[in-house]
């Protein structure tokens, strides 16, 4: 069993989450980012976590806009997104 390491990615990536509308976790395979996010989730009201390497998790995102539309409130983190690359020409704005 390893043992997690506090470190000021926690409380940076929550002030980021404050700041910008988008945040990104970069880095090398096996070097915490999908445990950073789960650990940041505790600390937020509402978050919806999606990993794209999960079948039910990649038909959730057929319809994009649709699933930002209507988890607006929450904060969504999507884990392995590359495997979407799609994605990241799909307007993804929420009309208030």
């Amino acid at each position: 069993m390893h043992k997690l390491i506090n470190r000021e990615s926690r409380s940076k990536l929550l002030q980021y989450l404050d700041i910008f509308p988008t945040v990104v976790i970069l880095g090398p395979q096996q070097c915490g980012k999908s445990t950073l996010a789960k650990m940041v989730a505790k600390d937020l009201s509402s978050f919806l976590y999606l990993d794209l390497q999960n079948r039910d998790d990649l038909a959730k995102m057929n319809e994009p806009s649709l699933l930002v539309s209507a988890n607006q409130e929450k904060t969504i983190c999507i884990d392995e997104i590359q495997l979407m690359l799609n994605l990241f020409s799909i307007p993804l704005t929420v009309d208030n």
